[in-house]
């Protein structure tokens, strides 16, 4: 499917005041081509670009596992997907009103079989020493993260969106 265009006119008093991102601005941020054309002699421009809607599909697309998750109301993964199979981010185990944030050592996404494994250490709320955990999970179409976790002796399920 051929991607929508939105077009934006912008007269010339807001260019000035806003000018356009360079060429290196915008290859860091995103890999589609912005092109910018004079419309007619009264200095108007017009911003080409993909509508949202089509970005946004893309993303989802490109990058299904970034983002925040959770259930209840409450975060319990930051992730973020480098594109080639890596996962970073951070955990965050609460028990009771302890809440303890610890870093993703190692972590993984398969795109295809939409599998994502996750391990690293956290304090244990019980007696603050350094625990390992594992979290094994599928996204599944509709969007849920569910699988188990293992942390401090104890195991578990869980199923959460993204936020």
């Amino acid at each position: 499917m051929k991607p929508r265009f939105a077009v934006l006119a912008i007269g010339a008093a807001a260019l000035a005041a806003a000018p356009l991102p360079q060429p290196a601005a915008l290859s860091a941020q995103s890999s589609t081509t912005i092109d910018a054309r004079t419309l007619a002699r009264s200095h108007s421009y017009a911003l080409l670009a993909p509508a949202p809607s089509a970005c946004q599909a893309a993303g989802a697309t490109a990058d299904p596992i970034s983002g925040s998750w959770g259930a209840d109301g409450k975060t319990f993964l930051e992730l973020k997907f480098d594109g080639n199979g890596l996962v970073s981010g951070t955990t965050i185990w609460r028990i009771g009103e302890h809440v303890n944030r610890s870093e993703i050592k190692t972590g993984t996404f398969d795109p295809k079989t939409r599998a994502l494994n996750l391990e690293g250490e956290a304090e244990r709320p019980d007696n603050g020493e350094m625990a390992a955990y594992r979290i094994e999970g599928k996204l599944n179409d509709e969007g849920v993260l569910a699988g188990s976790y293992s942390f401090a002796g104890r195991e578990g399920k869980f199923s959460f969106t993204r936020r």
